[in-house]
């Protein structure tokens, strides 16, 4: 990396930080979600809602 111009260095570092950064919100999406669905299914099983 110390080879490459600074300009270079900051984007490649900013790209990087950026994909860190939305796998951190994906992960938290994913996390929120499935803890969503077992409370949902805790306290109101599917098979109960699709029958009405």
């Amino acid at each position: 990396m110390r080879t490459i111009a600074g300009g270079q260095v900051r984007v490649v570092s900013a790209f990087l930080v950026s994909i860190g950064l939305l796998a951190l919100v994906a992960l938290a999406i994913a996390i929120g979600v499935h803890a969503f669905l077992a409370a949902v299914g805790h306290y109101a099983p599917w098979e109960q809602i699709w029958a009405g």
